[in-house]
């Protein structure tokens, strides 16, 4: 959750504006609070003053007729009288046990007004005042009061709470819908792909808050397209040029291989030239198939293909070698099984994959070419019984010049070339090029069509 919040810029607002809400409703709330209080408390003393001031007003008037008269005081007073000796001449029922005799303090200041609390825990005010032969020590219960304040209190707490919460999922609701626009700006970014390169990010209708950024983007993709438009260039320059002298050495190396008096040593030499330079004329003419591939501007001739026969095709070069391995190549589909792609492409694919297969396939062994259907796709798969590829190779599979094993990719001629071609070819289909491998339970590989 905390690492979710360092990363979520939703999250963070919306937090910022409960955490605003919060802080607002808490003061006004502390504010009011407090006000209450003081009003409450004002208008107890207030109350108390005043019945006081009758009560004395009645036993300065006429002391023994208002003792008697006592025992119709309000509910929420209490009464003690004292003489000049400071002797009880009269006092409420029950006050002992609220306000015990000893409590009461020196009349140092007669009109002060003293907060106090029972053993029941009863908030009660007093106030002590004189009269004409003694005087009095009048109690109001605050308790009320009290009680008013702590509900206010409850509100406030659970108030605040459904503030919070409410400013959260609405800071929530709010800071998604503000940022909906920058969602809409990556979900348009996101569509630019290496072969789309030339698609710009739209500033019309956007926010202009983001228009710096949309700017910043669309020249950022003008960069780099300039710069795959260059290295495409030069790939396919370099294969070209390289091309005519490689072609050219390989003829005068076949023609130096014709002379009767060459040396043993000499003709070794010859022999093995040529056939890095097959190797190297192999791996030009797979440069140029790449350029070319990645062009944005090269559509592939797409026909209905019948996978079947086109497993068929791919199987029938190999078989030989395969027999000559002790390999058992077999094709599995369905008779009626057919997609749209560019038959040339795909054989090439195929290729690809099954001289792979074939190549590192233990003897004994059975490579198998297979098309089947899923929901929501076909499959062309290519699968061996070999010793597999490594995990940490998996994810940089299709890369061009990237082997799984680079000692044995050199023993056996490969440049690195052939999974990033069918990588290729994959792109121009809208299919997608997978490796299912693990260590000593052998490789498939998958074109995978998604139906459309």
């Amino acid at each position: 959750m905390i690492d979710r919040l360092r990363h979520s810029l939703v999250l963070k607002l919306a937090l910022a504006f409960a955490f605003t809400n919060l802080v607002l409703v808490g003061l006004g709330g502390a504010y009011q609070q407090f006000a209450l209080g003081q009003i409450l408390v004002q208008e107890a003393e207030d109350d108390l003053r005043e019945e006081t001031a009758l009560i004395v007003q009645r036993l300065n008037e006429a002391p023994d007729r208002a003792v008697r008269d006592f025992r119709d005081i309000s509910g929420h007073f209490k009464l003690r009288v004292f003489d000049f000796s400071d002797h009880v001449v009269y006092q409420s029922a029950g006050i002992e046990a609220t306000v015990p005799l000893q409590s009461r303090p020196a009349l140092s200041d007669p009109e002060a007004i003293e907060n106090y609390r029972d053993s029941h825990g009863i908030q009660l005010k007093i106030f002590y005042a004189p009269f004409v032969t003694g005087h009095v020590q009048v109690i109001r219960d605050f308790s009320f009061e009290a009680r008013r304040i702590s509900k206010f209190r409850e509100t406030m707490a659970l108030r605040l709470t459904l503030t919070v919460i409410t400013a959260a999922l609405i800071g929530y609701v709010l800071a998604r819908k503000g940022l909906a626009p920058l969602r809409h700006l990556a979900d348009q970014a996101s569509r630019i792909q290496p072969e789309s390169l030339s698609t710009r990010v739209r500033l019309e209708g956007t926010e202009r808050e983001l228009q710096p950024l949309v700017e910043a983007l669309n020249k950022s993709l003008a960069r780099l397209e300039e710069a795959f438009a260059r290295l495409s260039e030069l790939s396919a320059d370099m294969a070209h040029e390289l091309r005519t002298p490689v072609h050219a050495l390989r003829l005068e190396t076949e023609r130096i291989l014709t002379s009767p008096e060459l040396p043993d040593a000499t003709e070794d030499a010859l022999v093995g030239m040529a056939e890095a330079l097959d190797h190297l004329g192999a791996m030009i003419e797979q440069m140029l198939f790449l350029a070319k591939s990645e062009d944005p501007s090269t559509v592939i001739e797409a026909v209905d293909l019948n996978l079947s026969r086109l497993l068929e095709s791919v199987k029938e070069p190999f078989e030989s070698l395969a027999e000559e391995r002790g390999i058992r190549l077999q094709c599995e589909a369905s008779a009626n099984l057919h997609i749209r792609g560019d038959g040339t492409l795909l054989r090439r694919a195929l290729h690809n994959l099954v001289d792979n297969a074939t190549r590192y396939a233990p003897e004994g062994s059975t490579v198998v070419l297979r098309a089947h259907e899923l929901p929501n796709a076909i499959v062309l798969e290519v699968s061996d019984q070999g010793e597999g590829i490594p995990e940490q190779f998996l994810t940089t599979l299709g890369r061009r010049f990237i082997r799984s094993d680079q000692s044995r990719s050199r023993a056996t001629g490969g440049a690195g070339l052939g999974l990033a071609i069918v990588q290729s070819i994959a792109k121009l289909h809208g299919a997608n090029f997978e490796i299912h491998s693990r260590a000593g339970e052998g490789t498939r590989s998958c074109l995978v069509f998604p139906r459309t």
